[in-house]
């Protein structure tokens, strides 16, 4: 009976995160604290019976364990609360020179063609970041070794700013750039109210300066990923900070402009990477895809499936969600290319529309077959077959667009991709054994292109403005341009 007492602790406190509306309310950290608190309650039990135990070395054990409970629900909170505190370690100038010099050699086991970047530009960087490590504090540091990586310009090859080891916690705050300007798309439940409204200024600085400030450390291939990536880096007050900017270390200034002209200043406060990384990656949403609005387009829903097709018989269409280049449950690429076609004749259909926007990629080898059966089908001409591509379509993605563009007469619609046609990729992960600074490294030259390609993105044959007004009104004006395309 006392068990199963115990037991409606931590599923009462799982209710309560999964009905959290974000982790950065009470209610989420109620939930967390009756799960950690429900979790240690049942394992008190065989240690209270051990502490109770006549023998003298169960009573002992029993103690021990008590003490390792405790220590358990405490470094719970602290993960939850800053887990910089229990990951990150100081570490000496001696120390930071050994990494870096642990580093450069690192970087000569890179691909020929990034080695070469490195000789030009991370190498000096990383010398002279030897040189000033004295004078230098521990966050202007990390800020000058994520800028030396991103002087690659190579999207695979990143020391992206939260990892573990660094102290760039970010504000709760999601936005990104239209072609009207950067818009949050996303608050926390407290700052609801900021969705919709345009960013004019960060950290003291109107948006563009700030984006051009911030440019020089966020790693990607070319300009369409980076300003899809940028604002990571324009999160974090202790960045911004680094970089010599002045502002606080643990909140950010923004200032925001509705669209009526009027202007809102507010000061947001850092949080838990741990935190936001739950809030951004939404496991709610994971679990349970919520339904799109009536009347949405189809590339509103979501799923937990890396692709799957929604048929759009009012235009004589089908379309496909292409989310991430892996396989899944019971069906490969190769058979869904089946599946879409049959799908496609059945309805006979006038064009494929394949989505790869904000496909950060996955496995090279599992589109061959897909590719093959749409270029050996009805649908392989001019106008009939269209893929929609971004500034994330990124990696595995864009090897996609390359073979589709070599062996297919598809016609690509939206903006110019996250990567070219030839890039570097298959990132290991180098941790730096003494800072334990954590830098993806790419190992291999991936070539979908001709030799000679040196193009850094697929550029779209139908470019199409993406506005903010389209985007919060629920339209998808990419979508709609492949499915006014004539045929």
């Amino acid at each position: 009976m006392r068990v199963l007492v115990f037991l409606t602790i931590p599923v009462a406190g799982l209710l309560m995160l999964i009905g959290a509306p974000d982790p950065f309310g009470w209610r989420f950290n109620a939930g967390l604290a009756a799960i950690t608190c429900g979790a240690c309650m049942l394992m008190m039990l065989p240690v209270h019976r051990l502490r109770r135990s006549p023998g003298r070395w169960r009573r002992r054990l029993g103690t021990t364990l008590l003490m390792l409970l405790l220590m358990l629900a405490a470094l719970t909170g602290i993960l939850w609360t800053n887990y910089h505190l229990v990951v990150f370690r100081p570490v000496s100038v001696e120390g930071w020179r050994a990494d870096l010099g642990a580093l450069q050699k690192a970087l000569e086991r890179t691909p020929p063609g990034l080695r070469e970047r490195a000789h030009r530009c991370a190498t000096p960087e990383l010398t002279a970041l030897s040189r000033d490590l004295p004078v230098l504090a521990d966050d202007q540091r990390l800020a000058r070794l994520i800028h030396a990586i991103a002087c690659l310009n190579d999207g695979h090859t990143v020391d992206f700013p939260f990892f573990p080891a660094a102290n760039f916690s970010p504000v709760p705050l999601q936005f990104r750039h239209f072609d009207d300007g950067w818009f949050v798309t996303r608050a926390a439940a407290a700052q609801s109210d900021l969705v919709g409204l345009q960013v004019v200024r960060i950290a003291g600085l109107a948006v563009e300066d700030a984006y051009h400030k911030i440019r020089p450390y966020v790693a990607a291939d070319n300009e369409s990923a980076a300003r899809v990536r940028a604002p990571a880096y324009m999160l974090s007050p202790r960045l911004w900070k680094a970089i010599g900017v002045s502002t606080a270390v643990d909140g950010l200034d923004l200032e925001f402009a509705s669209t009526s002209g009027a202007r809102r200043a507010v000061r947001l406060q850092a949080t838990s990477r741990l935190r936001y990384l739950w809030w951004y990656l939404e496991p709610r949403a994971w679990l349970f895809p919520p339904a799109p609005p009536a009347g949405s387009p189809p590339s509103a829903e979501r799923k937990r499936d890396p692709w799957w097709l929604t048929p759009v018989t009012n235009r004589k269409a089908v379309y496909v969600a292409f989310r991430g280049v892996r396989d899944r449950r019971g069906e490969t690429l190769t058979m869904f290319g089946a599946r879409l076609l049959k799908t496609a004749k059945a309805m006979q259909a006038d064009r494929i529309v394949i989505d790869v926007r904000d496909n950060g990629g996955g496995d090279n080898t599992l589109f061959r077959g897909f590719v093959a059966a749409l270029a050996g089908s009805e649908f392989n001409a001019p106008g009939r077959l269209l893929v929609l591509i971004d500034g994330g379509t990124f990696s595995a993605a864009t090897n996609f667009v390359s073979t589709m563009e070599r062996q297919t007469r598809t016609i690509l619609v939206g903006a110019p991709t996250g990567s070219g046609p030839n890039h570097f990729g298959d990132s290991r992960t180098l941790v730096l054994p003494r800072t334990r600074i954590a830098i993806q490294l790419s190992t291999r030259w991936h070539q979908f292109g001709d030799p000679d390609d040196v193009r850094t993105a697929h550029e779209p044959h139908v470019a199409v403005r993406v506005t903010s007004r389209e985007y919060f009104s629920g339209r998808d004006a990419v979508l709609e341009a492949a499915l006014d395309w004539p045929s």
